[in-house]
């Protein structure tokens, strides 16, 4: 069969020009970060729809301003008399977007009806399963010691990056798809190369390398588990212990794996309330926010001075967001330095001491606990001209 390039390339562009998105139609879809590639699902999808569209979570990788066009695209199908089904886990795009409700909880239907008719509080605690408290954490306050130093970092995705943050401090780091936050935090852990000096208990790391890092107490979370996070063929247990098998290596039991493994295991699921059907299940068997759960729980159980956490609660469900935030305010509270990447806003705000704000590969603005205002935070994410850093001092 014979494909007409130009009409499939024009097509293409109409598409994407539709969507109102700049994305090089050539690029290989893998090489795109997460966001874009769900764009791209998004704008296939939409080209085909014409009686019913079915979403499932397709704001997960997308930022604040690109929600509001997917959002925008869904209101104009839906005039032209599209049935949508949209499967999300985020409360305020549902009742934003949808008419009526079907809540699944564990593989069964536990509720169903308008909106219109339920409050979200309701509807979260049919969707949980139990009562779940307000989503506003007290922190502690941080301590005077500085744990990472980060001091003129630069590559060919971001500039002149400074900044610092202490022993029990809640960093949050927010921006809008591109403005170079992964590509920050992973040149901090030595994923990737670049100048300038980072600092570790004011002694400077170099070179800067992964086996640096872990060796100086700091563990990475990546933003993508299935792809870099998870061996998606091995079980729980495999998953569990991968970052700690130099303290199982001691003593091999013959026939049983590694002395010590199923016991230090089965206590990390038990604390991390991953649902599974047993430690040897597949790791793939489990819903994301128990697979999110167990990635988290295999570098906690490190030990780490310093956790960097990018989109932690990506995909997850209501009830496993409460928990992994409730597991990062302790992890401050026991005098952990956490750094949080989140296009979620509201996560930022629930969970940071500061937010510091990335646009285009500078950091542009920093706004304390008692000053976060969303409104100047996604102004200052969003803003195409160059202005002056915003700073609220802390």
């Amino acid at each position: 069969m014979n494909v007409n390039w130009t009409e499939t390339k024009k097509l293409a562009l109409e598409q994407l020009a539709f969507l109102g998105v700049e994305i090089d139609i050539f690029a290989n879809v893998e090489s795109l970060g997460a966001g874009k590639q769900q764009i791209v699902e998004i704008a296939k999808a939409s080209m085909h729809a014409s009686k019913i569209l079915i979403l499932d979570e397709p704001t997960t990788s997308l930022t604040v301003p690109e929600r509001e066009k997917l959002f925008s695209i869904m209101r104009m199908l839906k005039k032209r008399g599209v049935a949508m089904i949209f499967i999300s886990h985020f409360m305020d795009e549902v009742y934003e977007m949808a008419d009526k409700f079907v809540a699944l909880r564990d593989g069964a239907q536990v509720g169903v009806g308008y909106l219109k008719d339920v409050p979200r509080r309701q509807l979260e605690e049919m969707m949980v399963g139990r009562e779940i408290g307000g989503t506003a954490f007290e922190l502690a306050p941080s301590s005077s010691q500085i744990a990472l130093r980060v001091e003129n970092l630069g590559s060919h995705r971001f500039e002149h990056v400074s900044f610092s943050i202490a022993n029990g401090e809640i960093l949050g780091i927010a921006g809008l798809m591109g403005a170079g936050r992964t590509e920050l935090v992973e040149s901090i852990f030595g994923i990737r190369a670049a100048s300038g000096d980072i600092y570790i208990d004011n002694e400077c790391v170099s070179p800067v390398s992964v086996a640096q890092m872990k060796k100086a107490g700091m563990v990475y979370i990546t933003e993508d588990r299935r792809k870099n996070g998870m061996f998606a063929g091995r079980s729980v247990k495999e998953n569990s212990s991968a970052a700690g098998l130099s303290y199982f290596v001691k003593q091999l039991v013959k026939g049983m794996g590694f002395s010590g493994e199923r016991h230090a295991v089965s206590a990390l699921t038990k604390e991390m309330n991953v649902a599974t059907p047993s430690i040897d299940a597949s790791v793939r068997q489990l819903s994301g926010g128990n697979q999110q759960k167990v990635l988290l729980g295999r570098w906690l159980a490190t030990k780490p001075k310093i956790c960097i956490l990018d989109e932690p609660t990506k995909g997850v469900d209501i009830g496993a967001k409460f928990e992994i935030h409730k597991k990062i305010v302790a992890l401050a509270k026991q005098g952990v330095a956490v750094i949080v990447v989140s296009s979620d806003l509201q996560e930022l705000l629930d969970l940071s001491h500061r937010i510091k704000v990335m646009r285009t590969g500078h950091m542009v603005g920093e706004f304390s606990r008692e000053n976060f205002d969303p409104v100047k935070i996604i102004s200052l994410a969003a803003s195409s001209v160059h202005e002056q850093s915003h700073k609220v001092a802390s």
